[in-house]
């Protein structure tokens, strides 16, 4: 895929009538913008557009101040628009968005996009004559149940289809977004369009000479493109004088900041190893998969996204090193990542840590500072440092650089295990099960994912329950690696990604930790050891599935063992 092309905002009037009615976009087109906001980061670029040059004109007698910011990240890119009536009567306009993606010259699916999978949560077609008008009244709507030809509410390859077709009648993710999916199965590239209301065009590009078959264009807009000519969508966008109206859509990339991840701590990280167990398969009556990540640099998967951030950061950044706040692992691993770049590692760490983990860092080489055992008290302190230092804050899973890091367990483990159907990850903070989930479904959107949370602990249980955050939850929990409340952004994820958790007990974590030792002669911690435990707990989830389970660490102080 090339990525995407040019956006447009649809402005048209009830009175245009006939064929012309096809072209419903000119205003924008040649219109002038001003650039009226621009900043940008290391890791963020945002631009703002503004025009006030849609006015009273023939076939249009409104006046309409237009605003679409641009918001360029690591997760992709993020529209949104503003729509203000400054005129003295009722309006209607819209916005639609028409990202346009190519194969690109080295593709390795061939020539065409027919070989690309395509995904779109709609119910109901928009039916149109030969030119591309909607056909009147209700007639223009036809459930996908009757036009099997273009249902891809579950996501299957383009084929040989011409599309050009809009789709209604959208539903969302449990975080409220319209995802429509498009992925190229020979790189594993894969994209989300979404939108939080509205009707998709998808188009196949059959009448572009250049690009025939070989680009798909999905359109997020807020109605049908004649919906000027439609009673039924009068509502949805009609503006009235002095109101102002916003559509917020975007594309989520879904591998590549993964891929460059895994590309940018090859040399430092360990590709670590898959174990299996029969006695454990029998346990569970599922076939399973361990991803031994207890074998990773630092004695956890963290150095990972650890890694990724602090190779990540520019080259005049380094000077001043890099500052966090951990109760063990992410510490360790933060201070062993900056090593390889020749940088300093402040870590804050709270009163009551593993002993055994306090010592690890120490060992790492971080500079440590200690504050009282909240979650406020570590995130102050943090800020305290980097204000000081100037070091870089590289948080523990609400960064999308870590996110990414960890993502690259699951990359790694779809190369070493043909055909999984399933996955589990631990779930504190979320960093590693947001990360994996984003890298699975990049690969395999048919992978069930999975999540095992401490009872103690299981404010992202309770977050997916509500479809809100929850941070009102004292953690009380044996699995210290796992104490931390799910940061926003990695919620965002576990919603979006369907990821189902199960809540186990310290007792069945604790006897899933002494048959993870028994079974499999290695080393892991309590937190590790939830995953084995929700499986055990519930076995009919994973009967007969191949299932990745990834243990996340293996340090453990041996002189206070939990049994």
């Amino acid at each position: 895929m090339d990525g995407c092309g040019g956006w447009m905002t649809s402005l048209a009037s009830a009175c245009v009538t006939g064929n012309d009615r096809a072209s419903r976009h000119g205003f924008v087109r040649n219109s002038d913008f001003d650039v009226t906001a621009l900043t940008a980061t290391h890791s963020s670029a945002q631009v703002t557009l503004a025009t006030s040059t849609i006015r009273p004109q023939p076939g249009y007698p409104h006046a309409i101040d237009l605003a679409v910011t641009f918001t360029l990240d690591a997760r992709g890119i993020t529209l949104e628009a503003s729509m203000r009536n400054v005129g003295d009567s009722e309006a209607p306009c819209f916005f639609g968005w028409h990202p346009y993606f190519r194969v690109g010259d080295n593709a390795q699916s061939g020539n065409t996009a027919d070989g690309w999978e395509l995904q779109i949560p709609a119910r109901t077609l928009i039916r149109a004559d030969a030119d591309l008008i909607a056909l009147p009244g209700p007639a223009a709507y036809v459930s996908l149940d009757d036009a099997p030809a273009f249902d891809f509410r579950e996501p299957r390859s383009i084929g040989g289809a011409v599309i050009d077709h809009e789709f209604t009648d959208l539903y969302a993710d449990a975080d409220g977004r319209i995802r429509t999916h498009l992925r190229d199965p020979a790189s594993g590239l894969g994209i989300a369009i979404w939108q939080e209301r509205g009707v998709m065009h998808a188009f196949t590009a059959d009448t572009a000479s250049r690009d025939a078959r070989r680009a798909v264009a999905l359109e997020p807009m807020e109605c049908m493109a004649d919906a000027f000519n439609r009673p039924e969508w009068h509502d949805a966008i009609r503006l009235a004088p002095g109101a102002e109206r916003r559509f917020r859509c975007g594309v989520e990339v879904r591998l590549p900041w993964i891929r460059d991840a895994a590309a940018r701590i090859a040399q430092h990280a360990v590709v670590t190893p898959i174990m299996r167990s029969d006695r454990l398969d029998a346990l569970s009556g599922a076939h399973l998969y361990f991803k031994c990540e207890n074998l990773q640099r630092g004695g956890a998967f963290k150095f990972r996204g650890a890694c990724n951030a602090v190779w990540s950061l520019a080259d005049d950044q380094v000077g001043a090193g890099v500052v966090t706040h951990s109760s063990g692992n992410h510490g360790t691993a933060l201070a062993l990542a900056a090593i390889t770049r020749g940088m300093t590692a402040h870590v804050i760490v709270p009163e009551g840590a593993v002993q055994a983990k306090v010592d690890a860092i120490a060992r790492a080489g971080a500079v440590m500072h200690r504050c009282a055992p909240t979650q406020s008290a570590r995130e102050a302190m943090a800020g305290d440092v980097q204000r000081a230092t100037g070091a870089v804050l590289v948080h523990p899973y609400a960064d999308t650089r870590v996110m990414a890091g960890q993502g690259t367990v699951v990359l790694e483990l779809l190369h070493q295990v043909d055909a999984l159907e399933a996955i589990i990850t631990p779930v504190g903070g979320g960093g590693l099960a947001s990360g994996a989930a984003i890298a699975a479904h990049a690969v395999d959107p048919s992978l069930q994912l999975f999540g095992a949370e401490p009872a103690g602990a299981d404010d992202a249980a309770q977050s997916l329950q509500r479809c809100a955050r929850v941070t009102t939850v004292v953690p009380d929990t044996l699995c210290d690696g796992l104490r931390a409340l799910v940061g926003e952004t990695n919620l965002d994820a576990l919603q979006a990604h369907r990821v189902a958790l199960i809540t186990v007990s310290d007792a069945e974590s604790i006897a899933a930790m002494q048959l993870l030792w028994d079974a499999l002669k290695i080393v892991v911690e309590v937190s590790s050891a939830t995953v084995l435990a929700a499986i055990l707990k519930q076995p009919a989830r994973f009967a007969g599935l191949r299932v990745g389970v990834v243990l996340t660490g293996g340090n453990v102080d041996l002189h206070a063992l939990p049994w």
